[in-house]
Formats: structure tokens, sequence, C-alpha cells
């Protein structure tokens, strides 16, 4: 489905994972809850998305775009984020989360401020490591 025009459709909950999206234009559709595990979304544009609950798991979404999207309990653990623009995307809940590896998200594009929380999420996890060796 490489290059497949499934904008503005209702796919809330669908079941992607491992599916072949490379190029597609989802923009405007609802995919809140779906799962999207190893899919291939590079170049994809994913922009005005419901992606709440979305399970990005191991995904690849090298040079996608997802501006203005809500990504609030979305999961990006091992998705490869290389060029990836977030935008406006307020990305505050991953900056935020402990269980986030901040370097994951080092060559996605977002806003100025985005970038400055994950900056500090590494430095926090840098001196974290940091104490634990001096122990």
């Amino acid at each position: 489905m490489d290059n497949a025009n499934l904008s503005n459709l209702n796919l809330r909950g669908v079941l992607l994972g491992n599916a072949k999206l490379n190029g597609a234009d989802l923009s405007g559709s609802n995919l809140k809850g779906a799962d999207l595990g190893c899919a291939k979304l590079n170049d994809a544009k994913l922009d005005n998305c419901k992606l709440e609950k979305v399970d990005f798991t191991y995904a690849e979404l090298d040079r996608a775009s997802l501006r203005d999207v809500n990504l609030k309990d979305a999961v990006f653990e091992g998705t490869s984020l290389i060029k990836t623009d977030f935008g406006d995307t307020d990305l505050t809940q991953f900056a935020n989360d402990e269980c986030v590896c901040p370097e994951e998200w080092d060559n996605a594009i977002m806003n100025p401020e985005m970038r400055k929380r994950f900056d500090e999420a590494k430095a926090r996890e840098a001196a974290a490591q940091t104490s634990d060796e001096d122990i």
C-alpha cells in the first residue's frame, strides 16, 4: 500500500502492524488506538491526524510528517524518527517520560521549545548515569 491515499478516513483501531505505507497520505484521518507497530511509514504524511494511543513500536517514520497531531498516550518504543517532522506538535509527554530514550528523538524535527525539553531530558539522564557510576 505504498503511496496510498488514505486521507480523511476513519481508521480508528485499525491493525496495520507491519504494513508497508511508505509515502502514504493519511492526513486528516482518525487513527486513534491503531496498531502501527513495525509499519513502514517513511515519507508518509500524517498531518492533522488523530493519533491518540497509536502504537508505533519499532515502526519506521523517517522523513514522515506528523504536524499538528495529538499523540497523547502514543507509543514510540524503538521507532525510527530520522528527520520526522513534528512541527509544533506537543511532545512534552515524551520528553518528560523516564521510559523514553531521548536519543531516539535526536534526529526528529521539532520546534525549539520541544528540542530544549529533549535536551534537558538527555542531560538529566546523563547526570543520573554519572551519579550511578559514582556509587
